[in-house]
């Protein structure tokens, strides 16, 4: 009888995951009339009341708190496209023998663009999320949040853009950092709201169940025989309505502390399963943003080889490990030979394509452990970690690797159906622990490339005369 009782139970609980819950609710409202009139007329408040909650929460809080997520994720992204506009410095030299920094123009373009773009989007969204009604004590924060926004663009931002399609690098910097404070002093009021919107929304399941509870208790004490049943089924409606509900908090729970991997599993189809599906949504949306993010700050986008931010983080810990295992690394500057004739001659497009060709060629060439990376233009560094405790052996491994790269970069390419030769020029330098630090390595290899180049190119060249000779 038991076992026949829980699967009648299992099958109707699963029914009820299929119906809409405004059905569901209407059903058990009609059946409560049809014992008594006051049972009618309790269910019918009560359980109105449960919807609405459910209501409130699928259309007034999941989108507030969708448009949110969006002006931080942009907020963050005009940050990320700042800082990587001004990762790409030129040295701009005057006729009077002056130089000064300027950047990428056509980054500096794009990016400016990018941020003026961004900009609307994130008016756009709080506009809407503003439209929303909204309890007297939101307002004091979202006005709060209004004059920080408006600061961080009118101040920061806007000026910003102006700044990149002007070129000017150390005032871009100056109002990147500006930028920068007042990013980190608004962030903290927009995540203020994000956790008042949650918080508001399971004090509406909360008093959405709490409702329900009263509705069922002056259900028992009215009509005694008769709630046996109704109880019953109004368990069955609760734990459909009320586990979803829970899952959903849990799920808001994980996505504020930024997990964007969590399982979310639908059977049904009524609301909650909507708000399940948008959740699903929303956390896949923000973990593939966070990863663009994570691809855009660390990684050259043509290439997909990591830029000079990660390169100074793989050579830093290169040189930890050098110093930990007393083994010899080296690094290796690499210019390709008269590149620019071919970008004056085929075009930017076939420049691109040749550096993505080296870069395959060189990373083929490399072992799993070692990094290359690409600085911008057509400079690559190799940095080959763990080659030897003798410093002799390991500039006759760096060598050979280097000769291995050479020859690779020698072979012909065929850019659209032509062939087309290339050289490079490299520089090598030794290191071993922490008594270099990674600027001066650069350096010394950027010198030792100069060298092979003024040796008529196509050759390597170590930064130390005596491992030269």
């Amino acid at each position: 009888m038991f076992k026949l009782f829980e699967i009648v139970h299992f099958y109707v609980t699963r029914r009820l995951l299929d119906v809409n819950i405004g059905v569901r609710l209407f059903a058990l409202m009609a059946l409560a009339a049809s014992v008594s009139l006051l049972l009618a007329a309790a269910g019918i408040f009560g359980l109105a009341a449960s919807k609405e909650s459910l209501r409130s929460v699928y259309e007034d809080r999941m989108l507030p708190l969708q448009q949110l997520a969006d002006i931080a994720r942009l907020m963050l992204i005009n940050r990320t496209l700042l800082q990587t506009a001004l990762s790409d410095v030129r040295i701009h030299t005057h006729s009077t023998g002056s130089s000064e920094l300027t950047l990428n123009q056509e980054l500096a373009r794009s990016t400016a663009h990018a941020i003026e773009d961004n900009i609307a989007k994130i008016d756009t969204q709080w506009q809407q999320y503003a439209a929303y009604p909204h309890p007297p004590e939101h307002l004091e924060l979202a006005n709060r949040f209004t004059l920080s926004r408006g600061t961080y663009i009118q101040e920061a931002l806007k000026p910003a853009a102006a700044a990149l399609r002007s070129g000017h690098y150390e005032q871009t910097k100056e109002l990147a950092a500006k930028a920068q404070a007042l990013y980190h002093r608004a962030i903290p009021d927009l995540q203020t709201l994000n956790q008042v919107q949650l918080e508001t929304a399971r004090d509406t399941y909360t008093g959405g169940v709490r409702r329900y509870e009263n509705t069922r208790l002056m259900a028992l004490v009215a009509l005694g025989l008769a709630m046996a049943f109704m109880t019953w089924l109004g368990l069955m409606l609760t734990t459909s309505i009320i586990n979803p509900l829970k899952q959903v908090i849990a799920v808001f729970r994980r996505i504020s502390n930024g997990q964007y991997d969590s399982d979310i599993r639908t059977a049904g189809k009524d609301e909650i399963s909507k708000v399940m599906r948008a959740l699903g949504d929303m956390q896949t949306k923000l973990g593939l943003d966070e990863q663009a993010i994570h691809q855009l700050a660390f990684y050259d986008p043509l290439t997909n080889l990591p830029n000079r931010r990660l390169l100074r983080d793989r050579l830093q810990r290169a040189l930890s490990a050098s110093a930990r295992n007393h083994l010899v690394g080296a690094v290796m500057m690499i210019d390709l030979d008269n590149f620019k004739r071919i970008n004056d001659t085929r075009g930017h497009d076939m420049g691109d394509r040749l550096l993505a060709d080296v870069a395959l060629r060189i990373q083929s060439n490399v072992r799993q452990a070692d990094t290359v990376a690409r600085l911008g233009g057509d400079e690559f560094i190799i940095v080959l970690v763990d080659l030897s405790p003798d410093a002799v052996q390991a500039a006759v491994l760096a060598e050979s690797v280097g000769e291995k790269v050479l020859t690779a970069i020698n072979q012909p390419y065929v850019l659209e159906n032509q062939t087309h030769y290339s050289s490079a020029s490299m520089g090598l330098c030794l290191f071993e622990g922490q008594d270099v630090g990674i600027d001066d390595l650069l350096k010394r290899a950027d010198m030792s490339m100069y060298q092979a180049k003024g040796s008529g190119r196509n050759a390597l060249r170590f930064y130390d005369p005596q491992i030269q000779a």
